[in-house]
């Protein structure tokens, strides 16, 4: 993970939206990070470096698809426990934040996309419904 100077993050931290520079310094942040590390047995010590992940998130620095991965890595602790810390983080934390921070950063849901992907093209139907067999259709009489 890349490391930022305060002086980087503060110009970030400037241009974001009102409601994420709140959530970012909110004491219920803070709590809700200290009870994901209370609930998955994570050492106190490694909480900062959660809510500093937490922040890079918030600060569009560390993508949330990355987020899972990062865990492992910066806090040194097993795939399924940040499975785990990954779903509470995105849940309790990011999740009432989710619009805000995609309109901030141009992102779409995968859903999003597939609905995109799928309905960009109108569907071709054949032209002549009536000749069709369907094996399943019953005769009219």
């Amino acid at each position: 993970m890349q490391n930022y100077t305060r002086e980087q993050l503060w110009e970030i931290y400037k241009k974001l939206p009102k409601n994420i520079k709140e959530a970012m310094f909110a004491e219920e942040t803070a709590n809700t990070i200290r009870n994901i590390c209370t609930r998955n047995k994570i050492a106190e010590n490694k909480m900062p470096k959660l809510a500093e992940l937490v922040g890079y998130v918030f600060l569009g620095l560390l993508p949330i698809e990355k987020m899972e991965k990062t865990l492992v890595s910066e806090l040194s602790i097993d795939s399924k426990k940040a499975e785990q810390v990954f779903f509470e983080i995105q849940r309790f934390i990011i999740l009432p934040f989710k619009n805000d921070i995609e309109e901030m950063y141009g992102m779409e849901t995968k859903r999003e996309k597939i609905k995109k992907d799928v309905y960009k093209e109108p569907m071709e139907f054949s032209e002549n419904l009536e000749e069709s067999t369907d094996p399943y259709k019953e005769p009219l009489e």
